[in-house]
């Protein structure tokens, strides 16, 4: 009995080396392969550069590795990449597939103009900046930005448009082609007899828009927007409300420099309903608002 405990014991044993040397040996990291899910524009790095960033411990099992700690590392060095995931490829190599960030948002500060991707990580630094259609969105707000550094993520609410945009087919190219600048900010409601949050859009094209409450479904109200704006000039010769609360026939020269205005109030018949159960969406080509 003794002797086939002793067996079974030796066995264990022999199995558990087998198993460890195989992890070491044949599953260990013998190489690291980048993978770019997306087009180059701003970031130069090689391959070599980004795997030597990485700092990948070579020869160390495929199992116990802290992939985390290399994507940290390379998103360090090299702000403009964003680490997908990193994968194992059995039996020894590590692929870490990179998309490159873009410049979504060129955030203005006390000190500059901090540009930024989608998610508000600090790409590049300007202290002054020239906003054109082919650069990053120009976004000022009712926040504070000081002394940040390339590789930080801005500490201010993401107000998610470049998100809500996508989602209704305009790529980046497009939205820079048309949105000159946005401001985050607050303005007073007659209906509400209460500050609101807004979001106020200025386009090159000489319109506004404005997303009152824009936090609550802002995907729908953009959609929205761009459905007005598609077929904005169709509005020619149409009703619009002014400023004084009448009615006026709109022109082209009026639609040049309209503003556009997506509200969320709960609404029947056009009247500020707040005890309706339903929520109706408003747009209101405005001359002079």
């Amino acid at each position: 009995m003794k002797k086939k405990v002793i067996v079974g014991v030796c066995s264990l044993v022999l199995t558990i080396g087998l198993i460890a040397l195989l992890a070491f040996t044949l599953f260990s990291v013998k190489e690291v392969k980048i993978d770019y899910r997306t087009s180059r524009v701003h970031s130069t790095a090689t391959d070599e550069e980004v795997v030597e960033a990485g700092e990948f411990d070579m020869g160390s099992s495929v199992f116990f590795i802290n992939k985390q700690k290399y994507i940290d590392k390379i998103e360090n060095e090299f702000p403009y990449l964003n680490v997908l995931n990193i994968e194992t490829v059995f039996p020894s190599t590590l692929v870490v597939h990179i998309a490159e960030r873009q410049e979504v948002y060129a955030v203005e500060g006390e000190d500059g103009f901090y540009i930024c991707d989608e998610e508000f990580k600090v790409l590049k630094f300007y202290e002054t900046y020239e906003n054109t259609s082919e650069n990053a969105m120009l976004l000022s707000g009712d926040f504070e930005v000081k002394n940040e550094k390339v590789g930080d993520y801005l500490d201010i609410q993401n107000p998610k448009l470049y998100q809500a945009l996508y989602a209704n087919n305009y790529n980046l190219a497009y939205a820079q082609e048309i949105i000159k600048s946005i401001e985050m900010t607050m303005q007073y409601d007659d209906g509400l007899k209460e500050e609101i949050e807004v979001l106020k859009l200025s386009l090159y094209g000489g319109q506004t828009v404005t997303f009152a409450n824009y936090k609550n479904n802002l995907t729908y109200k953009t959609f929205l927007f761009t459905q007005v704006y598609s077929a904005l000039f169709d509005m020619v010769g149409k009703e619009s409300l002014q400023a004084d609360e009448s009615y006026a026939t709109l022109t082209v020269e009026n639609l040049k420099t309209c503003e556009i205005y997506i509200n969320n109030y709960y609404t029947k018949d056009g009247n500020l309903d707040l005890q309706s159960e339903k929520c109706y969406f408003k747009i209101f080509v405005a001359q002079g608002v």
